[in-house]
C-alpha cells in the first residue's frame, strides 16, 4: 500500500481523492451489478437459440482456455530462485487442496494477468510454447499443471475449459453464449435503469449546458440567468416567491 500511495502521489494526484475514487467505482459496480445486471433472466431456451443461430462461431480448432500463476525469476539470485520455487509449491499445494486459483492470482501472481484472476484466454496447440502446450492439452476443465519453470520464472496454468476440435457442444459454450447475451442487453439495460433514475429526480440544467440525456416527460428544472428586473427587486430587498414545482423543492 505503501508502494502505491508513492506511485499514485507521483501522478500529481492527492492520496485521498484516489482512494475516494477507488470508492466511488466500486460503488457504480455493485449498483449496476445489482439494479441491472441482477434483473436480467438468461434463461436456457435463450441461450440456446442463439447457439442454433450461431453454430458457425462456435467451429474451433482444439483449443485450451488458461489462466495462471506466474512468480517472475528474472534478475533474481539463486537463492531468491530458490525461495521463490517453494512459493510456487506452496500455491500449488494450496489449489490442490481446494483455494480458489482466481483468488490466488489475484494476490500472488506477478504477471499482467494478475489483476484478472489470471486470466489468460484461448489458445491452440501451436500459438503456446511446446513445454507448456504439453503440460496443458493433455488436461481436462479445472486441471491444473505442476509447476513448471520457464525461461522468466515459475508457472502454474489451470484448464478453464477444454475444447475439441469442430463444432462445440451446447453445454461448453453455454457461459461464453451468457456473457454474449448479456453484454447485448446491457447497454439498453442501463439506459433504461438512468432513465427511471432520472424520472425519479430533480435534476438542474446549468445555463448553457445542452441536456443530450434528456427523457421526455422528466421533470427537469432549467436554472437561467437572473434577470435585470430580478436583480433590481434583489437590490431593494423585495422577496420573490419561488416556484412549487410538483410539492416544492
Amino acid at each position: 500500500m505503501d508502494d502505491l500511495e508513492k506511485a499514485v502521489e507521483k501522478q500529481g494526484i492527492v492520496w485521498e481523492d484516489y482512494k475516494q475514487q477507488m470508492r466511488n467505482g466500486l460503488l457504480t459496480q455493485k449498483v449496476i451489478q445489482q439494479e441491472v445486471g441482477g434483473r436480467m433472466d438468461i434463461g436456457p431456451d435463450e441461450i440456446k437459440k442463439y447457439y442454433d443461430a450461431h453454430k458457425q462461431d462456435f467451429v474451433r480448432a482444439e483449443q485450451v482456455d488458461l489462466s495462471e500463476i506466474l512468480l517472475s525469476t528474472e534478475g533474481k539470485t539463486p537463492e531468491d530462485i530458490a525461495a521463490i520455487r517453494t512459493k510456487a509449491d506452496d500455491l500449488h499445494k494450496r489449489v490442490v487442496n481446494g483455494d480458489d486459483f482466481a483468488e490466488l492470482a489475484k494476490r500472488h501472481s506477478e504477471g499482467s494477468t494478475a489483476q484478472d484472476g489470471g486470466e489468460l484466454g484461448l489458445y491452440e496447440r501451436d500459438q503456446l510454447a511446446p513445454q507448456l502446450a504439453d503440460a496443458v492439452f493433455k488436461l481436462d476443465k479445472n486441471g491444473v499443471t505442476d509447476v513448471i519453470q520457464t525461461r522468466t520464472g515459475f508457472e502454474i496454468l489451470k484448464v478453464n475449459e477444454h475444447y475439441q476440435a469442430g463444432l462445440q457442444p451446447q453445454d461448453k459454450v453455454s457461459d461464453q453464449i451468457t456473457n454474449i447475451i448479456y453484454k447485448q442487453k446491457m447497454d439498453p439495460a442501463m439506459r433504461s435503469y438512468l432513465a427511471e433514475l432520472r424520472e425519479e429526480s430533480y435534476v438542474t440544467v446549468k445555463p448553457g449546458f445542452t441536456d443530450t440525456a434528456a427523457v421526455p416527460g422528466a421533470t427537469v428544472i432549467q436554472e437561467v440567468a437572473p434577470t435585470p428586473d430580478a436583480v433590481t427587486k434583489k437590490k431593494g430587498k423585495h422577496k420573490v416567491p419561488l416556484p412549487n414545482v410538483n410539492g416544492g423543492l
